[in-house]
């Protein structure tokens, strides 16, 4: 009903005299005769909204035109008509109503048209004598609106018609008062009816709490950018052949409505059910000439005159920001889309523009858009992050809404837009249809088994969401590639194992996956398989489960899909003499899975001291949650627990004075200690305490290479990150389990579920800033550094990634500092010139890595305020205390304390595959030493003036922004780019004069680093 409530009065606009008998007021009269209650009223035809404006009203129009009739709805008896004056009211229209309860048909025939509005009347409750004292204004107003209103309710009623014209009746169709009554007000019409003050008109054009709504023609530009809409479909029919929906559209900020809109994209869609072991489908009613599914039409004009040319789907606006749309398709004449009453149906409405269809300046009512103040253009439509898909599933026969145990539910609900935005950010936000399709359930009623391509072969149906996805996703790992609706899967690069189904699979219905095996489905990404020919030949769906679903547990899908990474055939137990000792001889679970029988390893760090000058780590190691009691050592075999081989590692990271700068914001000093050395109480590197009675051990690094410094800041200390293979050395692996065997004798195999790294800020040392969010790089990797992979995810903390990549590593002619080298991985495309560190040769390397974000949207990986220097952190300033631990308040805020990237440095020729392109650097060069410090003997190195440098907010930009006119604006405002060291140290930025935090809370009125990511 669109929350209308028959208790709700309106604000009438045009306002008529109707006097009850005994009422003072002008001419008309209302009186009880013997054949019933005589009623005499006025109104007015507004065309202001018409169509098709070719002439005014005249009163010397031609025969009946400027004519008002009316009817009754119940019979079709015409009750009385009256004369249209030039302003386009009428007066003095007599007539007789057959009963209390009546529906009346005012229909206006004028020069532009014939208009109608439906009025129910309900007389059959009078107030007591005496209570009405005065008149109350009435208005009758027939207009374009009314008019739909009109179309509405006869549709809904069943009609073929509409009200109003020749052998259309309720009586017709078997309805009521009641049925008809209640249809007008659903649909934005209103009832006459007695009052405490007389005759009025209720059933409310407006819901009370969506309201004051605001027109859609007065949001401005910035408006259009910074409102995000909601809405919901309340209701929705197909009474005949045309399906009726009513939805309401609201600013998702303030819950009230936007009124005026008459764009939409309008979609409807039959859900075939199962069959034959295959699964269920949506099929599409709007096709075009291909045919593809597209949504239903708008109306066109004619671009001279204005005049309406086609017909497309009808709008209602009720004025509050709830509207009925009427469809201008017929989805009972769609060949290849049998109509089935009984099947659950979806209408799916995207709400993205605020245009008006028609011609602007000739159709009536005509609107472009707000005026971008940039551009001087109109501009129909809402950001991106402002557009809304609306649902509704129902079962058209007898339009129930489809539900699950009483609650509003979507059909096939596998595969849930928030699944993908996780790495999306919003779907088709830097992709497909402007992201006015933002949502799975609106995908996959046009990308359906009828969106046929001229790539597709062997009778695949590649523009099939199920296929689709599948393909995109599978990327350069299909085989062989294909060009899906223009995009090259080989050129699609998935930042997680792809066998991690339920990443994506995360609605109600999202086990399908494991459960209901299609060859649709699994040969979308297994698509070398022959399915004529596999396990004896299969022509339908109806074989698959009984092996995949856990008959054959080596074939079942879930067991198959357990995304756990084989040894790498190249690590250096497998291959002693040329194999990479930082790789995985191990099988490694990806994505988070923990594989039946696998124990979960986390670890725990209570406190990080100093004392004397020696680190210490407070700290436990938990297996399934229960703390570890390390072994006592007998020999070189002794592990840290039963079943495993292996450790991980104990950091300890500062910064010690460099570049004339005594505490520097970036770590640029370390020393680690393999945890199982220590349990040799003969070590030389440490010691290892027993544990407490919570179970924490206190490792102590006592070498004189692990000493701290009176003058180190930021101490920190991790545990984890252990991964290098040697003799002596393997990451934390599990050797007991069946699935993943492990040779004692080579030390290939065994499983590795690599425990998440922890680390903690030494006591009375200040913390290294916080950039990047770890979370926020699982979102999309799950578990960083198993697939794609690095370090053998034994290094997954974003934050602490810093530890080693920091600003005096680099090699190739490339920075390995974090900032410098995820940027320019991430910013592949976005680039102008290849990232080519670590290239495995000159055609493959990390510029084919593809992005599935926004990349001008810094906070998916950035915590807010960390990247554009907006945080209090920035600018707070550190000072020594007491015992020269630097804490707090007086010294050099951190912009002033960032360090130079070191991009060059060696004593030798440096070899690149593919070196950095359009910059100060060659291959064969020696650029000198950079940065050492040793900490047995407290001496700093300073590194060489000939080193080349990027200075440090530079750094960062110049990874994405690597052009060459981007270069020179760096350049022009201090930025030093491939600089030796010398010189740039003598160099200041002025970046952040220009790109600094703005005063005004959205950053769009200065280029703040921000405003010129805008993606809000």
């Amino acid at each position: 009903m669109i929350g209308r409530n028959l208790r709700y009065l309106v604000a009438l606009v045009v306002c008529v005299l109707l006097p009850l008998a005994g009422c003072s007021g002008g001419g008309s009269t209302t009186k009880i005769t013997s054949k019933g209650t005589e009623v005499t009223v006025g109104g007015k035809v507004d065309v202001s909204k018409a169509t098709a404006k070719t002439a005014f009203l005249s009163a010397t129009s031609a025969t009946a035109t400027n004519h008002v009739f009316v009817y009754n709805a119940q019979d079709g008896a015409q009750l009385g008509t009256a004369v249209l004056d030039s302003s386009g009211s009428f007066s003095g229209l007599t007539f007789t109503l057959p009963a209390t309860k009546t529906v009346l048909v005012f229909k206006a025939v004028v020069a532009q048209g014939t208009f109608r509005a439906l009025v129910p009347i309900d007389l059959s409750n009078p107030p007591a004598p005496g209570v009405i004292t005065g008149a109350s204004p009435i208005s009758i107003l027939i207009s374009q609106q009314s008019t739909d209103i009109c179309r509405a309710v006869s549709a809904l009623m069943g009609l073929s018609g509409q009200l109003g014209d020749p052998n259309q009746t309720l009586a017709s169709v078997s309805k009521t008062y009641t049925d008809c009554a209640q249809a007008v007000v659903n649909s934005g019409g209103q009832i006459l009816a007695y009052t405490t003050d007389g005759l009025a008109l209720s059933g409310t054009l407006s819901n009370a709490n969506m309201l004051p709504a605001r027109d859609a023609s007065t949001l401005t530009y910035d408006d259009l950018n910074n409102t995000q809409l909601d809405g919901r479909i309340i209701s929705a029919y197909i009474p005949g052949n045309n399906p009726i929906v009513n939805f309401t559209v609201v600013n998702k900020g303030t819950g009230k409505g936007i009124s005026g809109l008459r764009t939409f994209s309008l979609h409807v869609a039959q859900l075939k059910p199962e069959t034959a072991g295959s699964n269920s489908y949506w099929l599409n009613y709007i096709l075009n000439s291909d045919p593809r599914p597209t949504s239903d039409a708008v109306s066109t004009f004619n671009s001279t005159t204005g005049a309406l040319t086609t017909q497309g789907y009808t709008i209602i606006d009720h004025g509050d920001g709830s509207y009925t749309a009427i469809f201008g398709k017929n989805v009972k004449t769609v060949a290849s889309v049998p109509y089935d009453g009984s099947l659950i149906h979806r209408i799916g409405i995207s709400v993205r523009s605020v245009a008006v269809p028609g011609v602007v300046g000739k159709t009536p009512g005509a609107y472009a858009g707000p005026i971008n103040p940039q551009t001087g253009t109109a501009t129909a439509n809402f950001g991106v992050r402002g557009v809304a898909n609306l649902f509704y599933d129902f079962y058209p026969a007898t339009g129930e809404m489809y539900t699950v145990n009483g609650a509003q539910a979507f059909a096939r609900d596998i595969v849930t837009a928030a699944a993908c935005n996780q790495c999306h950010d919003k779907l088709g936000f830097a992709g497909g249809h402007f992201a006015s399709r933002p949502d799975t359930r609106l995908c996959v009623m046009c990308h359906t088994p009828q969106n046929k391509l001229s790539t597709d072969v062997g009778g695949n149906t590649n523009g099939d969401f199920t296929p689709f996805i599948h393909k995109i996703h599978m990327g350069e790992e299909l085989s062989p590639a294909e060009t899906i609706l223009g995009v090259s899967t080989a050129e699609v690069t998935y930042p997680q194992s792809i066998r991690n189904c339920k990443m994506c699979h995360k609605g109600v219905d999202g086990d399908n996956w494991k459960t209901k095996p299609t060859m649709k489905a699994c040969g979308s990404c297994h698509s070398t398989v022959v399915f004529a020919t596999h396990e004896g030949g299969q022509t339908t769906d109806q074989g698959c489960a009984a092996c995949h679903t856990g008959n054959i547990a080596s074939v079942e899908v879930a067991t198959a899909h357990v995304p756990v990474i084989a040894p790498d055939p190249n690590n250096l137990f497998s291959n002693p003499s040329t194999g990479n000792s930082r790789t995985n001889a191990a099988y490694v679970a990806a994505a988070g899975a923990v594989p039946t029988g696998a124990a979960k390893i986390t670890y725990d760090i209570s406190s990080v001291t100093v004392s004397g000058g020696k680190p210490s780590i407070k700290f436990k190691m938990m297996k399934d949650g229960a703390a570890v009691t390390f072994p006592t050592y007998v020999d070189a075999n002794t592990q840290l627990l039963p079943n495993f081989v292996g450790s991980p590692s104990l950091y300890i990271v500062y910064a010690v004075p460099q570049d004339g700068i005594d505490a520097p914001a970036d770590f640029n000093a370390s020393v680690n200690v393999y945890l199982k050395d220590l349990l040799n109480p003969t070590n030389t590197k440490g010691t290892l305490s027993a544990p407490d009675a919570n179970g924490y051990y206190t490792a102590t690094l006592t070498a004189a290479t692990s000493t701290i410094p009176a003058s180190a800041t930021m101490v920190t200390g991790g545990v984890g990150y252990s991964y290098q293979l040697s003799s002596t050395t393997q990451p934390l692996t599990q050797i007991n389990l069946p699935a993943y065997p492990y040779d004692a004798t080579t030390k290939v195999g065994g499983l590795i579920v690599a425990a998440p790294n922890v680390a903690k800020a030494a006591t009375n040392y200040k913390a290294r800033r916080v950039i990047v969010s770890n979370d926020k790089c699982n979102a999309c990797h799950v578990q960083l550094g198993v697939s794609p992979s690095f370090h053998v995810g034994q290094r997954n903390d974003a934050p602490t990634c810093a530890f080693c990549h920091n600003v005096n590593t680099a090699s190739s002619g490339y920075s390995a500092n974090a900032s410098t080298f995820i940027h320019g991985i991430h910013a592949a495309a976005k680039r102008s010139t290849k990232y080519g560190w670590h290239a495995v040769d000159a055609t493959n390397g990390y510029w084919d890595v593809s992005y599935p974000g926004y990349l001008r949207n810094c906070e998916q990986c950035h915590l807010a305020g960390m990247y554009d220097f907006s945080s209090a952190v920035y600018t707070a300033t550190t000072t020594t205390n007491a015992t020269s631990a630097y804490v707090t308040a007086g010294g050099p805020a951190i912009v002033d304390r960032l360090l130079y990237t070191t991009v060059a440095s060696g004593t030798s020729a440096i070899t690149s595959v593919v070196p950095p392109q359009n910059v100060n650097f060659s291959t064969s060069t020696v650029y000198g030493a950079g940065f050492k410090y040793a900490a047995d003997t407290d001496t700093t190195t300073a590194a060489a003036g000939t080193t080349l440098v990027t200075s440090p907010i530079t750094a960062a930009c110049f990874s994405c922004h690597d052009s060459v006119l981007a270069k020179q604006h760096m350049e022009a405002n201090g930025g030093s780019i491939y600089l030796d060291r010398t010189t740039a140290l003598g160099k200041k930025e002025a970046c952040l004069v220009c790109h600094g935090t703005a005063a005004n809370t959205l950053n769009t009125t200065v280029p703040t680093i921000k405003a010129v990511h805008r993606w809000w």
